[in-house]
């Protein structure tokens, strides 16, 4: 199921921790084609992977709204 989530600011978070796409699915456990439909939006984000993503990158628990549910404007 598409969602209508804008992931930029996770987008920017793999870059500024030194991950690329690729290198971020492997480390997590996830094709890169598979991290890449959920990033653009085609597939939704697991809570699993939400936690593994959250782990490698450093991210809060109190901050997973602003990485993965922040609503894409029209």
């Amino acid at each position: 199921m598409a969602n209508s989530f804008d992931f930029w600011r996770l987008r920017g978070r793999i870059k500024n921790t030194g991950y690329s796409i690729k290198s971020l699915a492997e480390n997590i456990g996830m094709a890169y084609w598979t991290l890449c439909q959920r990033l653009n939006g085609s597939l939704d984000f697991q809570s699993s992977e939400i936690a593994k993503i959250c782990e490698v990158l450093g991210i809060p628990d109190a901050e997973i709204p602003e990485y993965f549910f922040v609503r894409k404007i029209s």
